[in-house]
């Protein structure tokens, strides 16, 4: 893990551990140049952030700036000067870090935890999925089309 963080500036067993929940999804659309976002659940929200600012200062070669939306503070980065880099978005939100390669894939999930999906009229029509087991990872495919 921490050789897939090298060019980060962060590490896996020193920054990401001591805060990494038990779930992790993945938010993919179909189509070439499509955004995508991983969303990290979180056992400790004061270590979470602190690893995810670190992302923001160690990595200077990237233009950074924030947005709020929807009540939540957004970071996002273009590649700088140099241009190796793609560019980033991330969040903290509902003991989660959310992590994109586009601030409006952010922004959508930041939507979603208020969408009618969280109402109890969807909540009851919906009917109850099995317990998940601590072992089991989540995984959440977006399809849209847009026109």
């Amino acid at each position: 893990m921490d050789a897939a963080l090298k060019d980060t500036g962060i590490s896996f067993a020193n920054d990401v551990r001591a805060w990494l929940g038990t779930q992790v999804a993945f938010v993919l659309r179909v189509g070439d140049g499509q955004p995508s976002a991983m969303i990290i659940g979180s056992k400790d929200e004061a270590k979470a952030r602190v690893t995810l600012d670190k992302t923001r200062t160690a990595n200077h070669d990237m233009l950074w700036s924030s947005e709020t939306h929807d009540g939540v503070e957004i970071w996002s980065a273009k590649p700088g000067g140099n241009g190796h880099r793609s560019p980033i978005a991330y969040t903290y939100v509902d003991h989660a870090a959310v992590i994109a390669d586009a601030t409006a894939m952010v922004e959508e999930v930041c939507h979603t935890r208020r969408s009618p999906a969280s109402s109890t009229t969807f909540e009851a029509s919906v009917p109850p999925l099995p317990a998940p087991s601590t072992s089991s990872v989540s995984a959440a495919v977006a399809a849209s089309s847009r026109t």
